[in-house]
């Protein structure tokens, strides 16, 4: 409990925008309070980096990425930013098998299955349609490096960021 009390201190005294900021880094300062609400903000923000930082001190590499995830949808969710109906989705991938896939030579019957599954979520109603209409653009974009940074084809781009 100790070192829990520590940490939370550490992150309080390294957001900026508090009445003593000489803990925080000079490049974040923001030289003056600032409101409730922001200042409530931006402890959860420092405060999740601070406590992040010192779980991934104990961590091998390929967990940091699960302990980062898990912290961030604790976030969200807090804020009531998390669907839960999407983010259970996420969660357990389902996959609608036996549909016939028209893309086969570009699109796995695995990635078929669960682009199926998807239409059962309001917004993605239309996704198995718009990729065999437009699968050009689609397939373009799939075969990029790393398309996950690359803006979505058609009307997608428009999706808010954790949609996507």
């Amino acid at each position: 409990m100790a070192n829990y009390v520590a940490i939370l201190k550490k992150g309080m005294d390294m957001t900026p925008g508090g009445p003593d900021e000489s803990a925080v880094p000079v490049a974040e300062r923001l030289g003056q309070q600032v409101e409730l609400e922001k200042r409530v903000e931006l402890l959860v923000e420092t405060t999740s980096y601070v406590l992040f930082n010192y779980v991934a001190q104990g961590l091998f590499e390929r967990h940091k990425l699960i302990v980062a995830t898990q912290l961030c949808m604790a976030v969200l969710r807090s804020r009531g930013e998390l669907q839960r109906q999407k983010f259970e989705f996420l969660l357990r991938g389902p996959k609608e098998m036996g549909v016939d896939n028209p893309l086969t030579d570009w699109v796995s019957e695995s990635v078929w299955g669960s682009v199926q599954a998807l239409k059962e979520l309001e917004d993605y109603a239309s996704l198995p349609d718009d990729l065999v209409g437009s699968s050009k653009r689609w397939r373009e974009w799939m075969e990029l490096e790393r398309p996950e940074d690359e803006p979505l084809p058609g009307d997608w781009k428009r999706m808010p960021e954790f949609d996507r």
